[in-house]
């Protein structure tokens, strides 16, 4: 809902009626696309879209979508707020919820939402921020004055079945013939409009004819209880559910574990079990379907389907010498059926996910522990740096970051960076991966923190990034590290730029067992410059202003 004034001037006061100072809509600007989660359908666009997500047709923009009265029953769950949810029966009658986000004060509340940062839609609401101002204004020529729900019923912006059409006729064909006739007809006004029939397929005016195939029962047929259970659909299952169980952290008293909605919302109950070991011997073993006891949502995480497994690793592992922990997913309803029968579950019943040396509290990314890396920089409030797998030869890694101890941020190195070229040693040449995660800092301040302490490791381990954890305080949103003090330079504004080498870290990069160190081979070809010069074309440039010993054009090998 909105206004045909600027937002500035839609002032919604708490005794206005929010109808009257946004009272238009836009019925033909929605879309409707599949999803992934019940019910399945995602409407996105409308003024919003228009506005702020057209200049590029890959962001489809917020989910429009809501399932917002639902009669409970055990096992029901909200999966993304209302937007989504563990799967129920659907009504075959819809409604509109009527949104009045946009009048004055928007501007002050997108601003409030990026910069807390703690927001799934972080990038709609940065869009929102740098692009609304007071003198926007969503009306156009699409828009339309809301009028009252049979106005929506008749834009096929609300479906009713013809079961419900059929028993307000029975409803109206009872009355009383000696009604008076205005009460007849104020009756009569009740009945509901037809939807039109002349609407584009996409639109979301089209979902009264799409909505019997969302509402049909042969879904809940699929996945309820009465789903065949055979070994081939067995199989198909948890090979479909394993690749959405990842490790996040291995600690020394506990197991962080994301997993997908559809791990833990789909299935009533999957059966999906989960097992550690540690050299070969298990030390934990349990259901990661929510019937176990031994798993627990990590409620402090701000990461979704963010799990805790506890455990005891430190009891396992010989002091001073690493261990190897294996993450293994097994089907626990298949293993539960051998058991019964008498028979041993077989090898082929487990999928290994995750493997790795687990090292004690402590380790961090400085070529050691067969990882390199090292946080560079915060800026814009956004962590910046880069972390490489030496044994797998990987720049493309996930990592976790912690503040204060809670998980904010999952994510995937992945931005490009010529720079970091040179860290791959002898290996042929190629270009590296470094991160840029934007951190929930007002996130933290709005909840009461004076300083936040920002800690990353390389996900699925317990080895931090070199330079962790760093300290900010409060409104900071730049950080440099010194490399002479060996400390963190924190500031709410811009730093100015601290020079830094032109070429690679001086970290170790093991390769085959040995220890390739960096920094003096890259010492040793800046002294075979002409003059020591510290830039300009050496001789042979095959073009003026290019330097073919610049980390940018000669990776070392």
């Amino acid at each position: 809902m909105f206004s045909d004034r600027p937002l500035s001037e839609a002032v919604c006061t708490p005794d206005s009626d929010p109808r009257e100072v946004c009272p238009y809509f836009e019925p033909d600007s929605y879309s409707i696309r599949p999803a992934t989660n019940p019910p399945f359908v995602g409407v996105f666009g409308g003024p919003r879209g228009r506005l702020f997500q057209e200049q590029d047709p890959r962001d489809r923009g917020p989910m429009m979508k809501k399932v917002p009265l639902v009669k409970w029953a055990r096992g029901f769950s909200y999966i993304y707020s209302t937007h989504s949810h563990r799967f129920v029966q659907l009504s075959d009658i819809t409604g509109a919820l009527l949104h009045f986000k946009f009048i004055s004060t928007f501007s002050q509340v997108a601003a409030g939402e990026s910069g807390r940062g703690d927001r799934r839609q972080l990038l709609d609401y940065a869009v929102y921020e740098r692009t609304v101002e007071d003198r926007l204004s969503l009306f156009s020529e699409r828009s339309c004055r809301y009028q009252g729900p049979r106005q929506l019923v008749g834009l096929g912006m609300m479906c009713a079945s013809e079961a419900y059409r059929h028993h307000v006729e029975r409803v109206l064909g009872a009355r009383d013939p000696a009604m008076d006739r205005s009460d007849a007809a104020l009756l009569a006004a009740q009945a509901l409009p037809a939807p039109s029939q002349d609407v584009p397929p996409t639109s979301v005016r089209a979902l009264p004819m799409i909505w019997p195939y969302v509402s049909n029962s042969a879904i809940g047929q699929h996945f309820g209880k009465r789903t065949p259970r055979s070994l081939d659909h067995r199989a198909a299952l948890v090979d479909h559910l394993r690749r959405r169980v990842h490790v996040i952290r291995v600690a020394a008293d506990h197991l962080l574990l994301r997993l997908d909605e559809t791990v833990l919302h789909r299935w009533e109950r999957s059966g999906l079990g989960l097992a550690v070991l540690v050299d070969d011997c298990e030390v934990r073993r349990l259901l990661i379907d929510g019937s176990d006891p031994g798993l627990s949502v990590d409620t402090s995480s701000l990461e979704p389907g963010t799990v805790r497994v506890e455990l005891d690793l430190a009891a396992h592992v010989v002091p001073g010498l690493p261990g190897r922990v294996a993450v293994y997913v097994f089907d626990g309803v298949a293993e539960r059926d051998a058991g019964a029968a008498g028979a041993a579950p077989t090898p082929a019943m487990d999928w290994l996910i995750h493997s790795q040396a687990w090292v004690t509290e402590g380790a961090t990314t400085d070529g050691s522990g067969g990882f390199n890396g090292a946080i560079e920089r915060v800026t814009e409030g956004a962590l910046r740096g880069w972390v490489y797998d030496c044994e797998n030869d990987r720049f493309d890694l996930q990592v976790a970051v912690f503040i204060d101890g809670r998980l904010v941020r999952v994510a995937r190195a992945n931005r490009r960076r010529r720079r970091l070229a040179g860290v791959r040693g002898r290996r042929p040449a190629g270009i590296g991966r470094g991160f840029r995660i934007p951190l929930p800092l007002g996130y933290f301040e709005e909840h009461g923190a004076d300083t936040m302490t920002i800690e990353a490791f390389v996900a699925g381990t317990s080895i931090a990034i070199t330079r962790s954890p760093l300290v900010l305080n409060r409104g900071d949103r730049y950080a440099e590290w010194l490399p002479e003090e060996r400390s963190w330079r924190t500031a709410a504004q811009e730093l100015p730029e601290i020079s830094e080498p032109s070429g690679p870290p001086d970290l170790a990069a093991p390769r085959n067992g040995r220890r390739l160190v960096l920094g003096p081979i890259w010492q040793s070809l800046q002294r075979r410059r002409p003059n020591g010069a510290a830039s300009g074309p050496p001789r042979g440039a095959a073009s003026p202003g290019r330097d073919r010993t610049s980390p940018d054009s000669m990776p070392l090998r």
